[in-house]
C-alpha cells in the first residue's frame, strides 16, 4: 500500500481555469513553460507541508493531507505565489475518512473535494464544512449552502479569504435528489447524453430502455452535469407515483413552485426538466410539444420505456453497462452488503449472465451475504439457461430483469412474498404505520425486503423502484387478494383525509404538512374510491378543500367537477361540501365567477341539509367575494349576517372569518383604529379554533394597520407570529408576503443588514419562480426597502441571496429573538 495518510484525511484539488484559452493567448511554448513552472511550484509547495501527492492529469493535482491546517496553509500560499502570473487555480479542499487502496483513495470523500473545486473560480480556494470545522486561525467567508453536482446533499462551503468571486457553478435553482448510491460508470454514455442536451437543435430528449437499465440514474446525472447552461434551473418531475396523465403538467408546476400554469411561469426562461417514468402516461406527450412551443428556451428530458413519437424528439437507447462497469458495479453493491467482499473470477460470467443490467446485478449482489460468487452464479445458470424468464415477447434484456427479479421473488420467505406484492399498492412509499396497517408488514419482513434490494428506505419512508413495483403489482393481482388491500388503503388514507381538517372553515387541528407528505397515495385512494365508491370519493376530495386550494386548485377542480357532473343526486349535506370545496379552489385558480356560483350552490344546499354552521360559512364566503369585487354594502349585509348566525349555533371558525371580513371593511373605509380591533378579534378567535391560515391572514393585516398607526414593534410581532404560522403550512407565496412586511419593518426601524438579508431572500425566490399575486404586494411593500443604501444594506442583500427559503425563516425569526 502507498505511504498514504490513514484515517481523517484533508483531499485537495486544483485545476487551471480556461487552460483552452491560455493556451490560445500564450501560444504553445510559452504556455509549457508557464505549466511547467506552475506545476514545480506546487509540488514545492505541498510537499514543504506533508502533503502526499495522489494523482496528476494535465493540469490538474490531488493531493492528500493528514491535517486540515497544513492542507489550508499549502493552498493559500499556493495562490499567493501564482497571484501575479498568467496561471490561475481553484482549489477544493475536503477532509473525510475515505477507504485506501493499493491505488490511492476511493470513496465520496474524492468525489466531493473534486466537485467542491470545479464549483469554483480562478484564484479562488473553496472549502468544505468538514474542514472548515478542524480550521484555526484562518480566515474563511461563508458561502451558504450549495448543491454539488455529484448530486450529493447540500454542503456548506466557505472561502479562503474575503475576495469577491463570481457565484459558485453549483446548482443553485433545482430539485434534484440526492441519490442512494454514486454514479459508477457510463461515461461515454454520460457524454453522449451531456452533448446532445448541449444542441441547440435537440429540446426534447427521450431515454428509452427496458426498466432496470439505469435511465433515471443516467439521466439525474447528465442534468445536473448541464446545469451551468440553465440559468433559471434544472428540474426534477418524478411521474412513477402517477396514473392520470392530466396530472403530468400539474405535477411539474408543483416541482417548479409555479403558482399559475406552467408555461405562465416558464415563458422565455432557460429551464431543463427532467420528466422520469414517462411511459405509463405516455398520453400527456401531446401536452408536452405544446409546452415546448409555449416556452421557446425550455428543454426537456425524458426517461421512458417507449418513445413519445412527438415530432421535435430525439431518442437515446440507453444500454446495458460495459461488462468492465458489470463488474465494478456488482463489486461495488456487494461491498456495501459485506465490506471485505471481493470480485472474483465468477463475477465476470454473473454479469454476462445478467446482460449487465443495473437492476439485475444490484439484485444478485444484495446475495453475498449469505451466497458465495459461485452459489449466486450455480442459481442463475438454473434461473436463466435460455433467457426466458419473461413472456416471450419481451425483449431478452427485459426478460433477463423478469427473471431475476422471479429469482428473487421466489427466494423470499411467504411472508416476505405477501408483504412485497401488497407494498405495491402504494404510490410514493409509505411509512412503517401505513405498511403495518395495509401490508401487514412488521419491521423483520420490511427489513428482510431491504437487505434483498427489493425495498429502499429514505426520510423515513419505504419505496421500490418502479420496476419492482410493476412486478410486485402484478403478484398482488394475481393472489386474489388485490380488491382487499386496496380497499384497506383507501379506508387508511380516507382516515387521514378526514383527520387532517384541511377544510377552509376548520373546528380543530390541521394538518397540510401531513396530505402533502402522502399526495400521491391519496390521489391512488381517491382513483380508486372514484370507480368503486363514487359517492365517498366525492366526499373525502371535498374534505379537502383546504388542501387543494394551497396546494393545486386546478386538480381540485378537476377532480370535483368530474365527480359533481357523474353524482349529481348526492346528499344534500355531500353536494353542499362538494360545491362549497369547488369555490374555494376555483378562487385561487383565478376563476371568481365560477366561486360565487359554487358558493350560492353550496348555501341552498347546506338549507336543504338544515346545517346551519354551513349556511353561516357560505355566507361569509360570498360576502369575501362581494368584498373583493368591490360591493362592500352587500359585503357589510352578509359578513354580518354571518358574524351573527356564527355566534348562534357557535361555530367559532365562520365567526372569526366574519369578524375579519367586517374588519377589512373598517380598514378600507379609512377607520383604521376600528379596523385593527376588529381585525385583531378575529385573530385571537382563530387562534383558540385552531384555524392558523386564518389567524397569520389576520396577523399581516393586523401588522398594516399597526404600521398605519405608528406602532411598528407591535407591527413585527403579530408578522414573526404570521411567518411561523405559514411556515408550518407551507404556502409558499403567503411565506414571501410575510417576509417582506418584515424587510419593510425593518427598514423602517433603521436595521438595514437585515432588512437587506430578507430583502435578498425573496429575491432569490423570485428568481426561482414567479408568484402571481405577488406583483401588488411588492409594490405596496417595496419602495422603503429598496430607498436604503450603504454597505451594510448591501452586505445583506447579498447573502440573502444566499439563503434557501427555509434558511430565509429561520433567519427572519431568529434575527429579533
Amino acid at each position: 500500500m502507498r505511504d498514504l495518510p490513514a484515517g481523517t484525511v484533508t483531499f485537495v484539488f486544483t485545476d487551471i481555469e480556461g487552460s483552452t484559452r491560455l493556451l490560445d493567448e500564450l501560444g504553445a511554448e510559452e504556455y509549457g513553460r508557464a505549466l511547467a513552472d506552475h506545476r514545480a511550484l506546487v509540488r514545492q509547495i505541498f510537499s514543504e507541508l506533508e502533503g502526499h501527492e495522489v494523482d496528476t492529469q494535465g493540469d490538474a493535482f490531488f493531493f492528500a493531507f493528514a491535517t486540515a491546517t497544513a492542507a489550508l496553509e499549502a493552498a493559500g500560499r499556493v495562490q499567493d505565489a501564482l497571484s501575479n502570473g498568467p496561471i490561475r487555480i481553484r482549489i477544493g479542499i475536503h477532509t473525510g475518512s475515505p477507504r485506501r487502496t493499493e491505488e490511492g483513495y476511493v470513496g465520496r470523500d474524492v468525489h466531493r473535494a473534486a466537485r467542491i473545486a470545479a464549483s469554483g473560480h480562478g484564484g479562488q480556494t473553496l472549502v468544505s464544512a468538514s474542514t472548515a470545522a478542524l480550521a484555526s486561525g484562518v480566515e474563511l467567508t461563508a458561502l451558504g449552502e450549495h448543491r454539488l453536482k455529484d448530486l450529493s446533499a447540500a454542503e456548506r462551503i466557505y472561502q479562503l479569504g474575503k475576495r469577491e468571486f463570481p457565484p459558485l457553478k453549483t446548482l443553485f435553482q433545482t430539485n434534484l435528489p440526492v441519490p442512494t448510491t454514486p454514479f459508477l460508470g457510463r461515461e461515454a454514455e454520460l457524454a453522449d447524453v451531456t452533448s446532445q442536451l448541449s444542441r441547440d437543435d435537440v429540446r426534447l430528449l427521450t431515454l428509452t430502455g427496458p426498466g432496470g437499465t439505469g435511465k433515471t440514474r443516467l439521466a439525474l446525472q447528465a442534468v445536473a452535469l448541464s446545469a451551468d447552461a440553465y440559468p433559471d434551473g434544472v428540474w426534477w418531475v418524478p411521474l412513477a407515483p402517477l396514473r392520470d396523465p392530466e396530472l403530468v403538467l400539474a405535477t411539474a408546476a408543483q416541482a417548479l413552485g409555479a403558482q399559475q400554469s406552467i408555461s405562465d411561469h416558464i415563458r422565455d426562461r432557460r429551464m431543463l426538466i427532467l420528466l422520469d417514468n414517462f411511459e405509463h402516461v405516455v398520453d400527456a406527450a401531446p401536452e408536452v410539444s405544446v409546452l415546448l412551443g409555449a416556452c421557446p428556451n425550455l428543454n426537456v428530458l425524458v426517461t421512458s420505456r417507449e418513445r413519445l413519437r412527438l415530432e421535435p424528439e430525439h431518442e437515446y437507447e440507453v444500454p446495458p453497462l460495459s461488462r468492465a462497469e458489470g463488474i465494478e458495479f456488482f463489486a461495488a453493491k456487494a461491498r456495501s452488503i459485506k465490506p471485505d467482499f471481493e470480485a472474483n473470477g465468477v463475477v465476470p460470467e454473473i454479469c454476462s449472465r445478467l446482460d449487465d443490467l443495473p437492476l439485475a446485478l444490484e439484485l444478485a449482489a444484495a446475495r453475498v451475504k449469505v451466497l458465495s460468487p459461485e452459489q449466486i452464479l450455480e442459481r442463475l445458470e438454473q434461473r436463466l439457461p435460455l433467457l426466458t424468464g419473461g413472456p416471450r415477447d419481451l425483449p431478452e434484456r427485459q426478460q433477463t430483469l423478469r427473471a431475476t427479479i422471479d429469482w428473487s421473488y421466489d427466494l423470499l420467505t411467504d411472508e416476505d412474498q405477501s408483504v412485497f406484492r401488497r407494498l405495491a399498492v402504494f404510490a410514493g412509499g409509505c411509512t412503517l404505520a401505513a405498511a403495518d396497517a395495509i401490508a401487514g408488514a412488521s419491521i423483520d419482513s420490511l427489513q428482510s425486503l431491504l437487505d434483498k434490494s427489493l425495498l429502499r428506505y429514505t426520510t423515513e419512508r419505504y419505496w421500490m423502484l418502479e420496476s419492482l413495483r410493476v412486478y410486485a403489482a402484478e403478484q398482488l393481482d394475481l393472489s386474489g387478494e388485490a380488491d382487499a388491500v386496496r380497499r384497506r388503503h383507501a379506508d387508511f388514507f380516507s382516515n387521514l383525509i378526514q383527520g387532517a381538517g384541511l377544510t377552509l372553515e376548520p373546528e380543530g387541528a390541521q394538518e397540510y404538512a401531513l396530505i402533502r407528505s402522502e399526495v400521491d397515495n391519496v390521489r391512488t385512494a381517491l382513483d380508486w374510491l372514484a370507480d368503486s365508491d363514487p359517492e365517498a370519493a366525492l366526499g373525502q376530495t371535498a374534505a379537502l378543500d383546504g388542501f387543494w386550494a394551497v396546494y393545486d386548485p386546478r386538480e381540485g377542480m378537476r377532480r370535483l367537477e368530474a365527480l359533481l357532473e357523474r353524482h349529481p343526486d348526492a346528499p344534500a349535506d355531500i353536494r353542499a361540501q362538494a360545491y362549497r370545496a369547488l369555490g374555494s379552489s376555483a378562487n385561487p385558480a383565478g376563476d371568481d365567477a365560477l366561486a360565487e356560483r359554487c358558493y350560492e350552490k353550496s348555501l341552498d344546499a347546506y338549507r336543504e341539509a338544515e346545517d346551519e354552521r354551513g349556511v353561516a360559512a357560505m355566507l361569509l364566503r360570498l360576502g369575501m367575494s362581494a368584498f373583493y369585487r368591490g360591493d362592500q354594502e352587500r359585503a357589510r349585509d352578509l359578513g354580518e349576517k354571518s358574524l351573527a348566525l356564527s355566534r348562534e349555533v357557535g361555530y367559532g371558525a365562520a365567526e372569526s372569518q366574519a369578524l375579519g371580513l367586517l374588519g377589512e371593511l373598517e380598514y378600507t373605509r379609512g377607520q383604521v383604529e376600528a379596523g385593527a380591533a376588529l381585525i385583531e378579534q378575529s385573530a385571537d378567535l382563530a387562534g383558540e379554533v385552531g384555524f392558523p391560515w386564518w389567524r397569520s391572514r389576520m396577523l399581516r393585516k393586523l401588522a398594516d394597520c399597526q404600521l398605519e398607526l405608528g406602532r411598528p414593534d407591535r407591527a413585527e410581532v403579530a408578522v414573526r407570529e404570521a411567518l411561523q404560522l405559514m411556515a408550518q403550512i407551507g404556502d409558499r407565496q403567503m411565506i414571501v408576503f410575510t417576509l417582506a412586511r418584515l424587510a419593510r419593518i425593518a427598514s423602517e426601524s433603521g436595521r438595514a443588514e437585515e432588512a437587506g438579508l430578507v430583502w435578498g431572500a425573496i429575491e432569490a425566490e423570485e428568481e426561482r419562480a414567479p408568484m402571481g399575486a405577488w406583483a401588488k404586494e411588492r409594490a405596496r411593500l417595496a419602495a422603503p426597502v429598496l430607498a436604503l443604501s450603504g454597505p451594510e444594506f448591501e452586505r445583506g442583500l447579498r447573502e440573502g441571496k444566499l439563503l434557501s427559503l427555509d434558511e430565509a425563516i429561520d433567519h427572519a425569526l431568529a434575527e429579533r429573538s
